[in-house]
């Protein structure tokens, strides 16, 4: 499903985008977009009708362990006022991390808040 992407949505994006050295990154026509870092870290943006959400990935052995951890990562004690979550995706094998704001809020400088949030709370999960 193809959405309508407000112009200034999309200018964010590349303006976040430029932080990473992209020149040209913007979301697709359905409202997604995606990086790859090293070490297989994976930034993934989705735009819906009212939310922005921004996520992170990255490797995690799905033990229970690791499980624990990756929650302590967003506990509320440690995590700020971005309201990030926490999920494992078994078959990947991949720790996930979600911020979202709505729509309306998208600004680059949103976006890099969002962005600081995600991957605090993934430095938090030590690798085993």
């Amino acid at each position: 499903m193809e959405l309508t992407l407000p112009a200034w949505v999309q200018e964010s994006v590349a303006t976040f985008g430029r932080q990473f050295g992209l020149t040209a990154w913007a979301l697709t026509p359905k409202g997604t977009a995606a990086l790859r870092f090293e070490h297989g870290v994976e930034l993934q943006l989705e735009l819906t009708r009212d939310r922005f959400y921004l996520t992170l990935l990255r490797a995690c052995d799905p033990t229970l362990g690791q499980l624990q951890r990756l929650l302590q990562t967003v506990h509320p004690d440690v995590q700020g006022d971005e309201g990030v979550r926490a999920a494992l995706h078994m078959r990947r094998a991949m720790a996930m991390w979600v911020a979202s704001c709505p729509v309306e809020e998208v600004t680059p400088d949103r976006l890099e808040a969002l962005f600081n949030a995600v991957w605090e709370a993934s430095e938090g999960l030590p690798n085993d």
